[in-house]
């Protein structure tokens, strides 16, 4: 190498952060930069290095490895890049990334190398230290159902929780170490690899959706990928893998599993914390810290012991002993005591891990204060529900027939006069509690449940205590996810006061229906009879009032014949039925046939007239044909009642 380009290659080592070196394989001289005499821990005043020298600073372990790379690339002209380990003269190891490119000299006609070597080892501890991160939140992870990995750079699995049936694996350490085109097909693992690229350029989260065959069925899934920073550095890329195979058929359940998996993992809602094998608190969340109150310098380093109930505390060694001999917690309840004083009631669930620096537990837990407060309204709403039970003579009841068991409120064991029992009833011996209603109501049941639909029925029970009891049965019915009917439910009410009720009101609409008839038919009586004075009245009338009229109306002068027609129109208006009927061909009929005509125009049939007049139906047609005849009244299909009637009109004479 000329000495005026080592200036220019310095400046450039020192931009891209890597040392270049250069070797003449045939005369043994090399050139080293100075970041080269930086990474291997060498004076450059300890004279020039030789190829030998170079050589002699990669790590025994390494050294077979480095020189069979060497010796492919100066028989095929290739180059290499790989990962190896230095050893340094104090016997500090130092981890290098290497690149060469053997070539010929255009000048010299020699072969030569060179190459670039990029210091890593900031980079391994980082690794290190990710390591650590991971053990202490794997309990936290392993109780998530997604595949939650990390990748390197490249697209490497560095781990992942034991979520990996779908590559066919049984445990998470099955994925370290391979690529994601090792385990995806390559249409996934292209959608994967475009999301890393993303994830590294655009410095941000990428999520994507892909499809998988399993069992011959497709499964979904979404992808989360996600940048991970040490130091302002990129060291590895975060995931998360979700089934959503049935968020795809339920958007509302997608929606839901979003909203718990941007908490849990987004934002981390649960409270987590993490003990020795002393029960000191090793390390806490934000959420933690945020629901308790306090700082986080005010908790680590401290028993776990300061922080709950006196009477948690007490029972916190045996809980702690047997979490130790278990390996897992779930469900343990828990009483906390916030930074304020207040209490808050907890459930606790963990797991342990274990690792040579010792015993840790990984926990989670869940504030049920507010479900105890409900649970306690819960409590006191159903002491009130027993007391409405009571007051309304009302009970509630619920039937399982496949598994043989009902249950019944306190008041339908009041309801029947019995104790009440402690635990539910056998299906059968709950019927026979009915006595001879038993059949009955087991046929109500079984029709509400073949026919699906709300049933109800009354009926008279005799109970064992001598009293009578009119019940209401109220039945529904409740399917399962299938579809099929698996519970029954409903009320039990005693409705013998209303039945009571109803009886006397039925006996009272009765007697009254009773007398309304009664009262109807001497109406109807009232009525024809009179019809028969009307027909009367004419008939006097005809025979007697108008013939003695028209003889005064024949000797009254002139002068006065004005104040006889009103006396005339005066007894027509009284005497409507003389003013409308009997005029002068009315004057033909008989006394019988004028009260029938009368009455046919009143509306009465024939055997209404032949009952009244005490004749049989046939005189009573005789007596309708010379009616027609005598008033001129041609053709039986001419209503007579009709004729009679229209004669009504004002001025019909």
């Amino acid at each position: 190498m000329h000495a005026a380009q080592a200036p220019d290659l310095h400046n450039l080592g020192a931009i891209a952060h890597f040392a270049y070196y250069e070797a003449d394989l045939a005369t043994g001289e090399v050139y080293w930069s100075p970041g080269i005499f930086e990474i291997l821990g060498v004076d450059p005043a300890d004279g020039p290095p030789t190829w030998e020298s170079t050589a002699s600073f990669v790590h025994p372990e390494d050294r077979d490895e480095v020189m069979r790379k060497l010796a492919a690339c100066q028989a095929e002209g290739d180059s290499y890049d790989f990962v190896h380990r230095l050893q340094l003269r104090n016997g500090s190891v130092r981890h290098v990334r290497s690149t060469a490119q053997v070539f010929r000299s255009a000048d010299s006609g020699h072969q030569k190398i060179a190459g670039t070597m990029q210091d890593i080892t900031g980079p391994n501890r980082l690794r290190e230290s990710l390591e650590d991160s991971l053990e202490r939140y794997a309990g936290l992870v392993e109780y998530s159902s997604d595949l939650i990995f990390l990748l390197d750079l490249e697209g490497r699995f560095l781990s992942s929780n034991s979520r990996v049936a779908q590559f066919g694996l049984t445990h998470g350490r099955q994925l370290m170490g391979r690529h994601l085109r090792d385990v995806y097909p390559p249409a996934v693992a292209a959608q994967c690899l475009e999301a890393l690229r993303k994830v590294k350029s655009q410095r941000g989260a990428v999520s994507f959706e892909h499809t998988l065959t399993e069992a011959g069925e497709p499964c979904y899934y979404r992808d989360t990928l996600y940048p991970l920073f040490r130091s302002g550095l990129l060291w590895a890329i975060g995931g998360i893998c979700r089934d959503i195979t049935e968020q795809k058929l339920a958007d509302l359940e997608l929606q839901a599993s979003e909203e718990k998996f941007r908490l849990l993992f987004e934002q981390a809602p649960l409270s987590y914390q993490s003990l020795d094998g002393e029960g000191r608190v090793l390390d806490v969340d934000p959420e933690w810290l945020r629901t308790l109150g306090f700082e986080r310098e005010q908790v680590i380093g401290r028993p776990f012991t300061d922080f709950l109930s006196p009477a948690s505390r007490a029972s916190f060694p045996e809980r702690f002993q047997r979490f130790q001999a278990t390996g897992k917690l779930s469900g343990t309840e828990m009483e906390l005591i916030r930074r304020d004083g207040t209490l808050l009631n907890v459930l606790y669930n963990g797991l342990i891990s274990r690792s040579p620096r010792g015993l840790r537990t990984h926990c989670i837990f869940l504030d049920v204060t507010g479900y105890k407060r409900q649970v306690e309204v819960l409590q006191k709403n159903a002491e009130i529900l027993r007391e409405m039970e009571g007051q309304g003579r009302i009970g509630f009841w619920e039937a399982d027939p496949d598994g043989g068991r009902m249950y019944w409120s306190e008041e339908i064991f009041r309801l029947l006069d019995l104790d009440p029992a402690p635990a539910p009833l056998d299906f059968a011996e709950g019927l026979a509690r009915f006595g001879d209603r038993g059949a009955e109501l087991q046929e109500c049941l079984e029709g509400a449940r073949a026919a699906r639909s709300h049933q109800e029925r009354e009926f008279l029970l005799h109970l064992a205590s001598g009293r009578q009891v009119w019940l209401h049965l109220d039945v529904k019915s409740s399917p399962n996810q299938k579809g099929d009917i698996v519970l029954l439910f409903g009320t039990m009410q005693d409705v013998t006061e209303r039945k009571k009720l109803e009886e006397e009101l039925a006996r009272q609409n009765f007697e009254l229906t009773q007398k309304n008839i009664a009262l109807r038919e001497l109406i109807d009586q009232v009525q024809r009879e009179k019809v028969i004075v009307e027909g009367r009245i004419a008939e006097s009338v005809e025979r007697l009032l108008l013939p003695l009229l028209d003889r005064i109306k024949e000797r009254m002068p002139a002068a006065d014949q004005a104040l006889f027609l009103l006396l005339e129109s005066t007894i027509r208006e009284l005497v409507p039925v003389a003013a409308t009927v009997l005029n002068g061909a009315a004057r033909k009929l008989t006394p019988r046939e004028t009260e029938v005509c009368l009455m046919i125009r009143h509306g009465l049939s024939s055997k209404e007239i032949g009952k009244l007049m005490g004749l049989s139906i046939r005189s009573v047609e005789t007596h309708r044909n010379n009616i027609r005849k005598k008033l001129g009244i041609g053709g039986k299909r001419s209503s007579l009642a009709g004729l009679l009637r229209a004669q009504q009109t004002p001025g019909a004479t």
